[in-house]
């Protein structure tokens, strides 16, 4: 999965996603599990100021690694809806979850 030629969709809705806070539902999990979080992730989270909530940017901060973040976690949501009828007979390591 991939943007070729860019690191992270450009579509008019995906640019509104990404000037909109980040999900509560990804932010609690940062919060609640920030010692167990993968360090490079922690590490961008972190350098912008360890924020609560906000926008991509301002959470992440204003680099590419930001765009790359947005994308693995909309690429997730997707996987994971895609997968949910079918968890069952599915071998992957999403199906483990």
């Amino acid at each position: 999965m991939g943007c070729p030629g860019a690191t992270r969709d450009q579509l008019p809705e995906a640019k509104a996603a990404f000037n909109a806070q980040v999900p509560k539902q990804l932010m609690d999990y940062m919060v609640k599990n920030k010692a167990n979080l993968v360090s490079e992730f922690r590490q961008y989270w972190e350098a912008a100021g360890g924020k609560t909530s906000g926008t991509w940017a301002e959470v992440f901060g204003n680099q590419p690694m930001t765009n790359e973040i947005f994308m693995a976690w909309y690429y997730a949501l997707y996987v994971d809806q895609v997968l949910k009828p079918e968890r069952p007979s599915i071998r992957c390591p999403c199906s483990l979850m």
